[in-house]
């Protein structure tokens, strides 16, 4: 029964945008507008290769989100399954929440442990800030 309720990213992009999607990001807007603090929050984000087979189950729920880009698929669903991912693979999700968008970077590490899983989605500002500055080798910042 749990199984059937949950559909992949291929069955999300048959579907296409329905009337039932516009309605929902409608309805979602309406909220929205009325709340002083409009930005993108992430409340959880997790992953999961043990229940599918050949598949991966994702799960997230962002604050102030209207709609989900992932792999170029628009859905207002918070939980799919994509086909089973490398060790290291990195994947874009896009929110889309009222007049904003927020880029997540979702790393598939499988040795995370439950306590650290929110290294799984990250938001992508984060992780250019942090490539920015370079690593130097201790012996390289040898006073003269």
């Amino acid at each position: 029964m749990f199984m059937a309720e949950i559909q992949s990213i291929r069955q999300i992009k048959r579907t296409g945008k329905s009337f039932g999607f516009f309605a929902s990001i409608f309805l979602k807007s309406l909220k929205i507008i009325f709340r002083s603090d409009r930005k993108i929050k992430m409340i959880h984000a997790s992953f999961s290769n043990k229940k599918l087979h050949n598949s991966t189950f994702i799960k997230f729920r962002f604050r102030n989100a209207l709609w989900y880009e992932f792999e170029n698929v628009n859905t207002d669903k918070r939980e799919f399954s994509i086909p089973k991912t490398g060790f290291l693979e990195r994947r874009t999700l896009i929110v889309h929440g009222f007049f904003a968008s927020k880029k997540y970077i979702l790393t598939f590490d499988e040795t995370l442990q439950f306590e650290k899983r929110i290294k799984f989605c990250q938001a992508a500002e984060n992780i250019e800030i942090y490539n920015e500055h370079p690593a130097y080798a201790s012996g390289l910042l040898i006073r003269n």
